[in-house]
């Protein structure tokens, strides 16, 4: 009996032993209930509100994907079409002009059909039976009977037409058919152009995250019928009518939600289309709704599983808390012993470890921190013992002072806060033996515990790093990642001071080079010269940049007038004038420099610094030379671009066309030659003339890549008048002095003989005279591999540059051309007449052929007979002709030739039908006396 009442007695006791322990805290047993069941609610509340948000978001989201991928699937689309439209059309017109004869597979075999390579090409003859195809085809094959083939023989209409999903009869595959009429000169039916492709050639990206094993693509056509439509990556046929309420309620472009009755799989699809543009189509993308919503639901109920959990956990933490409050007082009574614990763990640690008290005085004013205990690290980083340590103030280790009031302000508020941590760098006058210090500071009962670690080692590396990243390694100037971060806030404080900043952009000119003939070694080394030759150049406050590459920026100090600016940048322009020891060799690279100013250009970095580069592209046309930014340059320069880029296109899509002007001597006016003159046929703007975009060629590698298309140009277009039996003259090729520099113009000419069978004495090179400045002995070699190959050499212009006497003495060159500056002024002063005798005497003396260039009036032609010059060309003879034109004048000229022929007599006696009226003729008419 005494046993079983002890033990029913047991529990109340324990229970009266807690509720003594928690008097005076009875608050906390309701307190953690009632805040656990509150953020329960809270949180559950929260998770429905989220939930809802959420469908709503991937709703808007999926909306927003099917409208994406239905304008990426229309892009797509559109691009493919207008591919096959240029296709098509260009076999139209290629079975058009050749009267019926084309042969596709052969035209296949040449690639022509690169980009269709899986299409299926056909021409079906007015009868319907297959002519020629890119596969082969059974004999007698037919296509009368289908409803394409009905449609263009009863429609005048050549428009690209595609058709509906059938069985090609060709490659037994279920293909699309893209057909055009074609017709005869008399507009009369001539049969059908048919390009079949596959269906899935209107795919789009069927395998993308995006768009999902369920989702819908259908390409359908403005007449409600369906051309091609796939269910994830298997093809399914939609049914007319669904398809045709989902084309009709998209109308808005409004991407919605399409119950499943509108599709064959019974899936409902949120569903976007996008139209074609200029082809009557719409391209369709719908995204399965279950698709779309299955992450989130998966997600939603993990969701929910963790509330739960967590709501129980809430619940428990809510009974721990209780049952904690119970053990408070007994875990405050340990709280002496765990500090001890604590400094005893810390004792041989690498931190240094102290416990300060504060020090008060009667009025209980703080007025200093006491050292109560400290391990011996902390000890030896104010260079004493622990026992030394233990029980000084801040006054025993500091004295009275500014620096001793400063570290018990300091400390006081750091126990005011309660708690501080940072990394701090060690002042004059400390004791510490560090430079940086990590601190941490924890609000003990009586004052502060705290704990240093010296850091000055990290803190250095990290400096260096921090250094390194913003250094250029070559120059050790500072680099691009500085600029990009010290600019903005230079920009700030010049404009908090209604400063201007400059921004000089600096390239070297002929660095390129350099780097070739020398190596990159030397390049290097040239690179660390033009940085310490900008460095000795700047001013106080200014900062040199290396940018990277061959490219500088100067930031110059705020404040600084147009003047300043002007005289820095040319001081620059000319210090890169001088030589640079280099690779064992002296090198001139030259430098451009551009310039924006803030606030006037711009009033952020990235436009001041574009502005600045666009300004030194301007200078660089010159090279050695400083432009300031203006809106008028950025004009220039977007034009300059933009042609730039045209032109690129153009050499592409084979654009340039060459024109030809006729070469006749003086005395007879025989044909002795013609100049080729390349014209750009642009598609929208017509005939340009070369004076609008040569330029821009010059001042790129495209004028290389011109010259070489006009070459090739002239010497097949030579050929085909040769096979067609005219008697043909030499025609010149003009070199560009970039061209020339860079050599290989007699591989190109050689190429182009080879290419063609032609003698070498009908394709001739012209030359300026700037091209003949550069290296004297690259010029000759150069001017001798054209010479042994029989290419006659034209100075062309000569006159209008340099006109250095001493070239023309030591190069070997043929025919010298007479700038038309010089024609235009004879009969107008008595000094010109000197001046051509003079040059025409020259000539004769080095034993060059004379060829006055612009001739216009027969005034003109009269003073250069007298004058002894062998040839002309100009209006007065023929305007510059296109290669049609250009095949009457030879036809002409080989009827007269032959005509004298057969008569014996020589071809030497002719004059010129200048006809009626004032001014040059743009046509030559050459007629026998």
């Amino acid at each position: 009996m005494k046993s079983l009442g002890k033990n029913l007695w047991s529990p109340v006791l324990r229970l009266k032993k807690a509720l003594l322990l928690l008097k005076g805290n009875w608050l906390s047993l309701v307190l953690w209930p009632l805040v656990g069941l509150v953020a329960i609610a809270g949180l559950w509340g929260l998770l429905e509100s989220r939930d809802a948000l959420e469908q709503d978001r991937v709703r808007t989201e999926v909306g927003h994907n099917a409208m994406a991928l239905s304008k990426a699937y229309a892009t797509q689309m559109a691009q493919s079409l207008e591919k096959l439209d240029d296709l098509t059309l260009f076999l139209k017109h290629s079975w058009e002009t050749s009267g019926g004869h084309i042969d596709l597979a052969k035209l296949s075999a040449r690639g022509v059909f690169s980009t269709a390579q899986s299409a299926v090409v056909l021409i079906a003859g007015p009868d319907g039976r297959a002519i020629t195809s890119t596969r082969p085809f059974k004999p007698g094959l037919t296509f009368a009977d289908r409803q394409y083939f009905q449609y263009h023989l009863a429609n005048n209409n050549d428009a690209l037409r595609v058709g509906q999903p059938t069985v090609g009869r060709i490659s037994g595959q279920r293909v699309i058919q893209m057909t055009r009429r074609l017709s005869r000169l008399d507009g009369s039916f001539d049969g059908v152009l048919i390009v079949s492709v596959a269906d899935d050639f209107f795919a789009l990206m069927p395998e993308t995250t995006v768009f999902g094993k369920e989702g819908l693509q259908a390409l359908v056509g403005d007449d409600g019928l369906m051309r091609v439509a796939f269910i994830g990556r298997s093809g399914g046929a939609l049914r007319n009518d669904a398809l045709g309420a989902t084309t009709t309620c998209l109308a808005t472009k409004q991407a919605s939600l399409f119950s499943s009755a509108c599709f064959p799989d019974a899936v409902p699809r949120y569903v976007a289309s996008t139209s074609l543009g200029s082809y009557p189509f719409k391209a369709i993308v719908g995204l399965s709704e279950r698709e779309a919503l299955r992450s989130y639901l998966v997600q939603s109920q993990e969701t929910h599983v963790l509330f739960a959990i967590g709501s129980a956990l809430v619940v428990f933490l809510g009974l721990f808390a209780v049952a904690l409050s119970v053990r408070l007082r007994i875990k405050r009574r340990e709280a002496s012993k765990i500090r001890e614990a604590y400094r005893m763990a810390t004792e041989n640690g690498k931190d240094g470890f102290y416990l300060y008290k504060r020090v008060l005085d009667k009025a209980d004013m703080l007025v200093d921190f006491q050292v109560v205990d400290c391990n011996e690290r902390g000890a030896a980083l104010y260079g004493k013992v622990k026992r030394d340590l233990v029980g000084t103030t801040f006054r025993d280790l500091y004295g009275a002072g500014d620096f001793r009031d400063s570290i018990v302000e300091n400390y006081n508020q750091i126990y005011t806060t309660g708690y501080g941590e940072d990394e701090y760098e060690v002042e004059a006058g400390s004791l510490v033996s560090a430079t940086w210090l990590h601190r941490k500071f924890v609000r003990t009962f009586e004052g502060l515990a705290v704990t240093l670690r010296d850091i000055s080692d990290t803190v250095a590396t990290k400096n260096d790093l921090a250094r390194i990243a913003l250094e250029d390694e070559l120059t050790g100037l500072p680099n691009r990642r500085w600029l990009t971060g010290a600019l903005p806030e230079i920009l700030l404080v010049a404009g908090q001071r209604a400063q201007t900043v400059s921004i000089l952009f600096i390239d070297l000119d002929n660095f390129k080079n350099v780097n070739d003939t020398l190596g990159h070694s030397a390049g290097d080394e040239l690179l660390q010269a033009a940085a310490k030759r900008l460095g000795e150049l700047m001013r106080q406050g200014d900062r040199v940049i290396r940018l990277g590459g061959d490219e500088f920026t100067v930031v110059l100090a705020p404040g600084c007038d147009d003047a300043s600016v002007s005289n820095v940048a040319a001081r620059i322009v000319q210090a890169f004038k001088g030589p640079f020891a280099v690779g064992g060799a002296t090198n001139i690279v030259g430098a451009s420099v551009g310039i924006a100013e803030y606030p006037r250009d711009g009033t952020d970095s990235e436009s001041l610094l574009r502005k600045a580069d666009m300004a030194m592209y301007a200078a660089k046309v010159s090279k050695g030379s400083f432009r300031f930014y203006s809106t008028d340059l950025a004009e220039r320069l977007h034009k300059r671009l933009t042609t730039e880029q045209d032109l690129r296109e153009a050499l592409k899509l084979d654009q340039l066309v060459v024109y030809y002007q006729p070469r006749v001597r003086t005395g007879s006016g025989e044909l002795v030659g013609m100049e080729a003159l390349v014209r750009w046929m642009h598609p929208t703007r017509g005939l340009i003339m070369p004076d609008e975009f040569i330029p821009v060629a010059e001042n790129s590698d495209l004028i290389v890549e011109i010259g070489e298309v006009v070459a090739l140009k002239v010497a097949g277009q030579l050929a085909r008048w040769r096979d067609d039996g005219l008697r043909i003259v030499p025609i010149s090729v003009n070199v560009s002095p970039r061209q020339f520099d860079k050599g290989g113009v007699a591989d190109l000419v050689r190429r182009c003989l080879q290419k063609t069978g032609l003698p070498a004495t009908f394709i001739e090179v012209e030359i300026t005279e700037s091209a003949m400045m550069g290296d004297s002995e690259q010029i000759a070699a150069q001017l001798a591999a054209l010479a042994e190959l029989g290419i006659k050499i034209h100075v062309d212009d000569f006159g209008k540059g340099y006109s250095s006497l001493s070239l023309l003495q030591r190069l070997s060159l043929d025919v010298l051309k007479i700038d038309r500056a010089f024609t235009a002024d004879l009969g107008i002063t008595p000094e010109s007449r000197v001046f051509y005798r003079a040059i025409v005497s020259m000539a004769h003396a080095l034993g060059m052929t004379t060829v006055a260039e612009g001739v216009e009036t027969a005034a003109q032609l009269q003073e250069l007979r007298e004058l002894g010059c062998d040839e002309i060309q100009g209006y007065l003879i023929s305007k510059p002709l296109p290669a049609l034109e250009t095949s009457q004048v030879l036809i002409r000229y080989s009827t007269v030739r032959n005509a004298k022929a057969k008569v014996k007599e020589p071809f030497s006696v002719h004059r010129f039908d200048t006809g009626h009226g004032e001014g040059p003729q743009p046509v030559l008419s050459i007629v026998s006396d």
